[in-house]
């Protein structure tokens, strides 16, 4: 149907519009719609036409859109709350399961940020547009009057009207501490961040249209989707560019880094582990050779394969079972550098004596994120934000994952969460709990 309706004003358009020359100025030529219509009231007529299709159907569509949506949702909250009631008690009256109530205040939520939604688009469409509509309506009926106005304060409704597309960053992406955020942008890797599947085409329909205005294409080859969620299986997401689908993946790399669906650090921490060893073999015949001593192939160590294995520990969550990995991967190093093979039956700390070190892997990460957090909060910008800002949801069920500051709390003493935060400023204070190993 919207086809349709576009296909017949785009061929009355091209029907209306041709080229003219200017009257003072033979040399430029304009696309206008002057000495088409044989009468003032033809051309009025069009004018009003323009401004019901340009202005008032798509409020009216917009509008009516939400208000079904809303409407939806609030007739699905009270469907819910109605089984959940009928279902509280048998026919005795006696209290007969527990019900959760997790699925209804999903609705509830999804129907205050529908309402929110509704009335910020419409919102800015009718503050952005409005002024605009009402000087062109003004310059139709009476076009004496109207040219009498300031040009300057025309083309200000002109920039004010266009400027309404600046209302997408707030409406697309996700609140973080009160702040939207839709986007993460480093040369030419991007990536658009949405709440939800519908938000997130949105968003990706007027990059994209944007793009093309300035001669850039989207690769649909290059660009994927994926979904951050607990669930064991991730939820599926249709996301198109020019009506062919995106491939949904459950990892991507940006900038050296793995980013998996599960928002956990699993898999780049094993990448970074695997790419590790491989360093190490190819400067096997250096870090193994006996005719070296033990501290310059130790430096050696430090130089070229730590910091393979330690790229963007910054933001890694060192739980307990990573923490065994990492000093396990800590004594692989050190056997193979000492030629002890696993029949010789050595324990690891038989095996730090000999090599007269002793675990400083997990503490150097430590200190790199706590030196990391320090930066983040005296530069006091969007990391910040990040870092300590909360989003706008309720506590999922279930215990709780752990987090970069859990570890943090550990390492540099209990505390509170703002405590800490102050802490990490002190850069002595950091420098001296890795001295002390703690």
């Amino acid at each position: 149907m919207f086809t349709f309706v576009r296909l017949n004003c785009g061929t009355s358009e091209s029907v209306i519009f041709h080229v003219e020359r200017h009257p003072q100025f033979p040399w430029f030529q304009q696309c206008v719609t002057f000495n088409f219509f044989p009468t003032p009231d033809h051309e009025l007529a069009y004018n009003l036409f323009s401004i019901i299709a340009l202005y008032g159907l798509p409020l009216f569509i917009i509008t009516s859109a939400y208000c079904v949506i809303l409407c939806r949702i609030s007739k699905k909250s009270r469907q819910s709350k109605g089984e959940v009631s009928a279902r509280m008690y048998d026919d005795g009256g006696c209290e007969h399961a527990r019900l959760r109530r997790s699925g209804i205040g999903n609705i509830e939520r999804a129907k205050l940020r529908t309402l929110r939604m509704t009335c910020v688009i419409v919102g800015a469409y009718v503050l952005c547009w409005t002024p605009y509509f009402v000087i062109t309506s003004w310059y139709s009926f009476d076009r004496e009057s109207a040219l009498k106005v300031d040009s300057r304060v025309q083309r200000g409704l002109f920039i004010f009207a266009v400027s309404n597309s600046c209302i997408n960053p707030i409406v697309y992406g996700i609140k973080v501490g009160g702040q939207n955020i839709n986007n993460l942008r480093y040369a030419d890797d991007t990536v658009l961040i949405a709440e939800n599947k519908e938000d997130l085409q949105k968003f990706l329909n007027i990059v994209e249209e944007e793009s093309r205005k300035k001669g850039l294409e989207l690769n649909s080859k290059k660009t994927e989707v994926m979904v951050i969620s607990r669930k064991q299986e991730s939820p599926k997401c249709d996301i198109f560019i020019n009506k062919v689908k995106l491939k949904q993946t459950e990892k991507f790399k940006y900038l050296g880094t793995i980013i998996s669906n599960d928002g956990k650090t699993n898999r780049e921490i094993s990448a970074r582990t695997a790419q590790a060893k491989i360093n190490f073999q190819k400067m096997k015949t250096i870090l193994t050779n006996k005719h070296i001593s033990i501290e310059t192939r130790k430096r050696a160590l430090q130089c070229y394969i730590e910091p393979v294995l330690m790229y963007g520990c910054e933001a890694w969550t060192i739980s307990k079972q990573i923490q065994n990995r990492l000093e396990a991967i800590e004594i692989w190093f050190l056997r193979r550098m000492l030629r002890i093979p696993w029949t010789a039956k050595k324990t690891n700390e038989r095996v730090l004596n000999e090599a007269n070190k002793r675990r400083s892997l997990v503490r150097t990460i430590k200190k790199r994120q706590a030196t990391f957090l320090g930066h983040v909060m005296r530069r006091g910008k969007l990391e910040h934000l990040v870092t300590t800002g909360k989003f706008e949801r309720k506590r999922s069920r279930g215990r709780q994952r752990e987090k970069i500051m859990d570890g943090l709390a550990t390492w540099l003493g209990p505390g509170k969460v703002s405590d800490i935060l102050a802490a990490v400023k002190d850069r002595d204070m950091i420098a001296n709990a890795y001295k002390q190993g703690t």
